[in-house]
């Protein structure tokens, strides 16, 4: 599990804001090991009453923004990708790379069914769900 840090970038895990819909509590992280891989960012589904991990995704990039979440899906910004993860397993349903290598350090936004992104270099992106 991820510990608080400064700069998830530099080594230290720092956990973004959470989603919790009553029952599944999705979490975000920076830089942290799983199962002895050293992953980049993580989302994972733990257990409200203990902490512990129902499923865990190793991701490319720190996830600094708010995890956001609707029935069935968590997006997430990991460094230069975004991706919609199913929560009952743990999936990658779908995931976009910023071409220009710009970071998506902020909260996915959802409106009328489109996901929405934003870059560190000023880009938005409308994803159709």
């Amino acid at each position: 599990m991820s510990a608080g840090g400064a700069c998830p970038t530099c080594g230290t895990a720092g956990i973004s804001p959470s989603a919790y819909d009553g029952q599944h509590l999705f979490v975000g992280s920076g830089k942290t090991t799983v199962s002895g891989v050293t992953c980049a960012g993580t989302i994972r589904e733990v257990q409200p009453s203990n902490g512990t991990a129902v499923w865990t995704d190793c991701l490319q990039g720190p996830v600094l923004g708010a995890v956001t979440a609707v029935p069935g899906v968590a997006f997430v910004g990991a460094g230069h990708t975004v991706y919609a993860v199913g929560t009952s397993t743990g999936a990658i349903l779908w995931s976009y790379q910023d071409s220009s290598g710009r970071h998506f350090w902020g909260a996915i936004t959802i409106s009328n069914g489109e996901v929405y992104a934003a870059t560190m270099g000023g880009n938005l992106y409308a994803f159709v769900t």
